[in-house]
């Protein structure tokens, strides 16, 4: 298995011969300040509930900042997750009349 970015923070696979992922790579080719790269995740997609179910999980318990932003992210995660599927229910519900 290739090895992961040399980027601190980045979990993705290196691209063969290099020590970077395909994204660092492609900022550096641009000539752009290597940064973070945007999450692969959907905003409103499952996972995306679920990753911040997870990391609300992992919080420590006495850390009220870290809590508070924890859940106020879970539960704009589960709103935009209810707004994709309401609009695939209005979607449907058009398509079939």
């Amino acid at each position: 298995m290739a090895d992961e970015c040399a980027i601190d923070g980045c979990t993705r696979s290196a691209a063969p011969r290099s020590a970077l992922c395909w994204g660092h790579l492609k900022q550096r080719q641009r000539g752009q300040p290597l940064r973070p790269l945007a999450s692969r995740r959907r905003p409103g997609s499952f996972a995306t509930a679920v990753d911040a179910a997870i990391d609300a999980r992992d919080i420590e318990s006495e850390d009220d900042v870290a809590w508070t932003r924890a859940l106020a992210r879970l539960r704009m995660a589960i709103h935009r997750r209810a707004e994709v599927l309401a609009a695939r229910m209005v979607a449907r519900k058009t398509k079939s009349n």
